[in-house]
Order: structure tokens, then C-alpha cells, then sequence
């Protein structure tokens, strides 16, 4: 593929990116797990970047004979081409992040438990450190070799934050009594299988520049998706809100069977006033949620 056409698809991807990180900017502010989600979509664009001029090395000096008598290329081949893929370990760590503070809700468990979330990176970062090293005493050809044979282990390491995050989304959905956060866990759990999938494809046909755009659509319909979860149910109870009650029943009067008679049931809790007041919010909110 020509530098152009690569560029071109990266750039388009980037700015994806940015918009949707600038449309929940404020609001990553409060909730760990958005934050970590803005980190992600971040971290991506670093991929991105660093893909593109890895990619770029990769055509113009490692497939021709030009490595052999530049050294200064074959480094910083080695040392781009390690950064790349030590942002797509960080990204695999942090997507596990998001979906255990979102299934979680504990940031407690979450700092307790950091040091055993980060070891699989840790160890694929210091493995792409040591080959990038490897590259200043070696040729491009031999660099690149050693890359591509430790690759299958790094997509290895990766995977295992998506099975840990698989795991995690499907014993959330299983305890889910409302279908609309089940739907959203399972969402979730397997999502992560799509730009993990471009990454297997990517080694096979590494002319071909998959996991940039893919891992850019994907990020952006997450956003899209927990957007319409967001916005149609309730975040103290996780119940679904009067949004989500008026598409519900726009659906059922359009489809109503002719021979049925539809009714609707309202519930309120009593002495609830009197609960705020002797109680106070906290065990208010408790109520509600019971």
C-alpha cells in the first residue's frame, strides 16, 4: 500500500478518535472508568501514530537492501517498532481496567489488585525493550525477525486481558436481572474479540493496515453503545428509566395484539420522605436500589 493511502487512513482514524475523546471530556473527570476509557482512546491514537511510521520503516528500508548500510535505520526501526508494540499491551491493559471499575464499581480492589492486572504488560514491555536494544548490535533483517517471532506471544499476552475481561463481563451479565445491563456486560465481554481478531490477521498480512481502523471503529461504537445504555437506564438502581419506558411502550402500542387488552402497573415506595428524613440519602438510595 502506498505511504499516502496509509496516511490517509490513519489521519482519518485520529480524528475519529479525538472527536469522540472530546465528547465525553467532562464528564471523565468524575468516574474512574471513564477516565481509563479516555486513556484508551488515547493510548490508541499513540498506536496509531507509532504503527504508521513503524509501517513506513517496515516498506522503505526493511524489504529492501537499504538496512545493510544504515544502521541509524534499523534502531530506530527497532526502537518505533517496540514503542508500537508495547501501546497495544498498555491498550490491552487498560480496556481490562475499564470493564473491571465499570463491572466492579470498587477502585479500592482495583488499586489493591494493579500489581497483578499489570504483570502481562509488564513482562511484553520489557521483552520489546530488550529486542529494541537487540536492534543496535544487529540488522533490520535480524531485528525484525526476532520481532516477528515474538510476536505470537505478545498477542498471546494480550489475549489474556481479554479472556480475564471476557470472565468478568459474562459472570456480570449472568447476575443481571435487567436485560438492558445484561445486554451491556455481554457487549462488552466480546467486543474486545474484533480488533483482537485484526491483530491475527495483521500478522498474516502485514502489507495490509487493519488493526488501525478497526481498533478506531471499535473504540467509537463502545463509546456510541454505553452512550445509549447511559441515557436509557437509571445509574443509581441500574434499572431502565423513563426513556427507556417510553420507546418500550411506543413498541408494544404499535404491535399490540387486537385480542389483548393492555395495562399499566405504577409503584411508588411509601414513607419514603419519612425514610430521607430519619435515615438520610445514603440509606434512601439503599431502598430504592433494594
Amino acid at each position: 500500500m502506498s505511504y499516502i493511502g496509509l496516511i490517509e487512513i490513519n489521519v482519518i482514524c485520529i480524528a475519529v478518535l479525538i472527536i469522540t475523546l472530546l465528547q465525553f471530556k467532562d464528564s471523565i473527570l468524575r468516574h474512574l472508568e471513564e477516565r481509563i476509557l479516555g486513556f484508551t482512546i488515547i493510548d490508541t491514537i499513540i498506536y496509531i501514530v507509532l504503527s504508521t511510521v513503524t509501517k513506513m520503516l517496515y516498506s522503505v528500508h526493511v524489504q529492501s537492501d537499504l538496512y545493510s548500510s544504515n544502521q541509524k535505520i534499523c534502531v530506530i526501526y527497532a526502537i518505533m517498532y517496540a514503542l508500537s508494540l508495547s501501546s497495544s499491551l498498555l491498550l490491552a491493559q487498560l480496556w481490562f481496567s475499564f470493564i473491571f471499575l465499570r463491572i466492579r464499581k470498587s477502585v479500592y480492589s482495583y488499586k489493591h489488585l494493579f500489581p497483578l492486572f499489570s504483570t502481562p504488560s509488564i513482562i511484553g514491555i520489557f521483552i520489546c525493550i530488550g529486542i529494541s536494544i537487540y536492534g543496535f548490535t544487529n540488522n533490520c533483517h535480524t531485528t525484525s525477525l526476532q520481532f516477528r517471532r515474538l510476536l505470537p506471544f505478545l498477542i498471546g499476552l494480550n489475549f489474556i486481558y481479554i479472556l480475564a475481561t471476557m470472565v468478568l463481563g459474562i459472570q456480570h451479565a449472568i447476575s443481571q436481572k435487567n436485560s438492558t445491563n445484561r445486554k451491556e456486560a455481554f457487549y462488552l465481554s466480546f467486543i474486545a474479540l474484533v480488533p483482537s481478531g485484526s491483530c491475527i490477521l495483521q500478522y498474516f498480512i502485514p502489507e495490509v493496515p487493519l488493526t488501525d481502523p478497526i481498533f478506531a471503529l471499535t473504540l467509537l461504537h463502545v463509546y456510541v453503545t454505553l452512550l445509549k445504555y447511559r441515557i436509557t437506564s437509571d445509574p443509581l438502581t441500574g434499572v431502565n428509566n423513563k426513556i427507556r419506558l417510553i420507546e418500550y411502550l411506543q413498541y408494544i402500542t404499535q404491535h399490540q395484539d387486537a385480542s389483548k387488552r393492555l395495562f399499566i402497573l405504577v409503584m411508588e415506595v411509601d414513607f419514603f420522605k419519612d425514610i430521607v428524613r430519619n435515615f438520610g440519602y445514603e440509606m434512601s438510595d439503599r431502598v430504592i436500589a433494594d
